[in-house]
């Protein structure tokens, strides 16, 4: 990523957290060469009398911070890393803070969320963070755990002993006293209305970005079941999501309890964000001409690598695969390999019966390549699953996706080639320019549709006319 910026948003007595607990994980970035920008929101000003407005406000000033940050240098990308439920709610506060803004919601290239999620609205949650952000090291929910199977577990220690840390009678009244608060507040009409609103976002609205979840089956404020169940949500909506259970260690306690595997876990997912490159940036071009809104000299502002892949069906070869095409051969220096789909992966298009044959796709597909590239060494084969040959070339180093939609297709391919140890490809973005007169993206389905329409409107005709001649 270029000049990166890394968003900590978390929820607890300023001077405690910002000075000695976020401080950790902002050099744990410096290190890595990125700056950092820590937003801490005091336990008062959530429990006051105006219901959180004032953090709101400061929510959306910082929203308009880093929109204008990122407008300041077309080559600054964001990073956000989470930590608790509240911190999570505040990186959905600022995303729907954003949703005007889709080129600021595309530069961020990925989020790292620390003990969260719970989506429901639970009281008993909100309670246990609260009383833990108060008491801090006092608290039982940031203490020893018990694991399933009975042992006391912290860090990387597991003994037999009982020390599994027990609420004082005072954390007792502190718990039923924010829980009853809790169960009054989350579901007054206004408050309840805008924490949905958020949840909305958070739910269905994310950026295509790949999301890493660090979780603990010891977490006493934030259910691990919870977590998982977000997880399986945002994957069955096609998103790239990672995480990793620490399994003993305490509420936003993971890298004190672990800090060698958390900082390489981090450093994983920052290489799998790094892969990442959009070639929409900076603009150029005229968008009224169908022109694709990409950047510099061809492809990528000039980015070139020995042997791409790209991937489709390629029907009824258009305007729209000509961008594509031309697009994905100049980021290719010597070989481009296009993988184009059959059998299976035709099975859930739609009108697929209209689709042109295999051989003849593939033939279109070469011949343009070289109509536009006479010297690039174009490999074409059909695929009938996903990867095809971008999961088993070893020389191949980039894939080309044609929009932030197809974005976790390729994140999905560098899975499956480091589980074959092969190398990661960087993935480039290239998103296409709407058609200009109706506002959509230049389809195969809609020509297919059309031709569907006019064989039945064919066949409407021809039974009327056979019905007109029983009549006479």
């Amino acid at each position: 990523m270029t000049t990166p910026a890394h968003h900590h948003t978390h929820v607890g007595p300023r001077r405690q957290w910002e000075n000695k607990h976020l401080r950790r994980y902002a050099d744990l970035y410096r290190e890595r060469g990125a700056g950092s920008v820590r937003f801490v929101v005091p336990v008062r000003e959530l429990l006051g009398l105006d219901l959180g407005r004032r953090v709101e406000r400061r929510v959306a000033d910082l929203a308009a911070e880093i929109a204008a940050w990122c407008d300041a240098d077309h080559r600054r990308t964001l990073l956000f890393h989470t930590f608790s439920n509240t911190g999570w709610l505040a990186y959905g506060a600022i995303l729907e803070n954003l949703q005007s803004r889709a080129d600021l919601i595309d530069r961020i290239k990925g989020c790292i969320i620390d003990s969260a999620p719970v989506l429901e609205i639970r009281p008993e949650v909100w309670a246990a963070g609260f009383s833990a952000a108060m008491l801090k090291k006092s608290s039982s929910m940031t203490g020893p755990s018990e694991s399933p199977d009975g042992y006391t577990s912290i860090g990387t220690l597991n003994n037999l002993s009982s020390d599994v840390t027990r609420p004082t009678w005072g954390e007792n009244i502190l718990l039923s006293t924010l829980q009853k608060f809790f169960e009054i507040v989350l579901h007054l009409p206004d408050v309840n209305k805008r924490l949905e609103k958020v949840h909305s976002v958070l739910s269905e609205k994310q950026p295509s970005c790949p999301q890493f979840y660090l979780y603990s089956s010891a977490d006493r404020v934030i259910p691990a079941e919870c977590v998982e169940r977000f997880i399986d949500m945002q994957k069955s909506q096609g998103q790239s999501v990672f995480a990793h259970n620490f399994v003993s260690s305490p509420h936003v306690d993971h890298y004190r309890s672990f800090p060698h595997v958390y900082a390489a876990k981090i450093d994983e997912f920052l290489k799998i964000c790094s892969t990442i490159r959009d070639a929409t940036s900076p603009p150029s071009g005229d968008p009224a001409s169908g022109e694709l809104n990409a950047g510099g000299d061809g492809g990528g502002g000039g980015r070139q690598y020995a042997a791409v892949v790209i991937g489709g069906t390629f029907d009824r070869l258009h305007q729209g695969h000509h961008l594509f095409l031309k697009a994905a051969a100049e980021f290719a220096r010597e070989r481009i390999v296009i993988g184009i789909c059959d059998g299976p992966m035709l099975t859930k298009k739609q009108y697929a019966y209209l689709i042109q044959p295999i051989e003849k796709r593939m033939e279109n597909v070469k011949e343009y390549i070289k109509s536009i590239k006479p010297d690039l060494e174009v490999q074409v084969e059909p695929i009938m699953d996903p990867f095809g040959p971008s999961i088993v070339d070893e020389a191949l180093e980039a894939i080309i996706v044609s929009s932030k939609e197809t974005l976790p297709g390729g994140l999905a391919v560098n899975r499956k080639r480091a589980d074959r140890g092969l190398t990661q490809l960087e993935i480039e973005v290239v998103e296409l320019v709407p058609e200009k007169s109706t506002g959509n993206k230049i389809s195969s389905t809609a020509f297919r549709k059309m031709e569907a329409e006019r064989e039945l409107h064919k066949q409407q005709q021809e039974t009327q006319a056979v019905e007109l001649e029983c009549r006479i």
